[in-house]
């Protein structure tokens, strides 16, 4: 499962979980969070943290998030750093951040050693969320990084005192509900084959009701027609409730710019198969 995506949103919502998780959460004030493509090798890293105003005492955080081994990871996150830094020529030193979910995603030491003394520098830091300590005091932000790298059977007591936190701590409203949408999408990713029912005990708040996933599966019969599946002994999944509600979620999803390969894993088809269905429409739309 690709997650770059969700931890793009969750930097840009909660920039602090990025600091707590290198231990210098008093840093946050003094960063934005930006994306950057290295246009002449056609790269995109994950992330950056930037200083505010350039100020030169403050390094440039490089992020990579890694959910599945990668042999040529850092080949690549280094060949984008340099390219990076020879383009834009920044006057602040750098630190590259890598974030896994486990050790055992990371490189063996024998595949390693290429990299061995940038590595084992201070200028790359791995962090395993599997093995991040979440202090009592932690912000909201760190707690939902640690939530997706969660055990399956401990989300739903996660989420409820996530959730809970949201409702003690969220300033208004607006807010609130936006925090809450981001836990589901976290929580869809993890467990994708959650049932509407499922899904609104564990969140257990009418806020539910009115988050972007929610209504999209309530309005295009997905959630209902997942239970009819399981009824009748399937298990296709809460995108498989008819074939023209998969389709629009599909192309619903491409459009909000969702890499491919994260569409198929929410709807439980194959890459091929999610790729055949948006061609189709293309197809469809040029000849109409």
């Amino acid at each position: 499962m690709r997650t770059d995506h969700l931890f793009y949103q969750l930097f840009q919502q909660f920039p602090e979980s990025f600091f707590e998780m290198i231990g210098s959460a008093n840093q946050v004030e003094n960063y934005r969070f930006d994306a950057i493509e290295v246009k002449e090798a056609a790269f995109r890293m994950d992330g950056a943290f930037l200083p505010k105003d350039n100020a030169i005492d403050s390094p440039i955080y490089f992020i990579e998030v890694q959910f599945k081994k990668d042999l040529e990871i850092y080949a690549r996150l280094f060949s984008e750093i340099f390219i990076f830094l020879r383009r834009h020529h920044p006057q602040q030193r750098w630190q590259a951040v890598v974030i896994y979910p486990s050790r055992s995603q990371d490189f063996t030491h024998r595949e390693a050693q290429p990299y061995a003394p940038m590595l084992n520098s201070n200028l790359v830091q791995r962090i395993y969320l599997n093995e991040l300590e979440i202090p009592s005091n932690s912000s909201l932000g760190l707690e939902i990084v640690k939530l997706m790298v969660e055990k399956d059977t401990q989300v739903p007591p996660t989420v409820s005192r996530l959730v809970n936190r949201v409702q003690t701590e969220a300033t208004n409203q607006l807010e609130k509900q936006k925090i809450i949408e981001f836990i589901e999408t976290v929580v869809l990713y993890k467990l994708p084959n959650l049932s509407k029912e499922e899904l609104a005990a564990m969140f257990a708040t009418d806020d539910l009701r009115k988050t972007r996933f929610a209504q999209e599966m309530k309005e295009e019969g997905i959630a209902e027609g997942k239970a009819e599946g399981i009824a009748e002994g399937k298990a296709e999944g809460i995108a498989q409730g008819s074939l023209a509600a998969q389709k629009k979620m599909i192309l619903k999803l491409f459009n909000r710019d969702f890499p491919v390969e994260e569409i198929a894993e929410l709807v439980d088809l194959s890459v091929e198969q999610v790729q055949q269905m948006i061609a189709q429409q293309s197809q469809n739309n040029e000849s109409s």
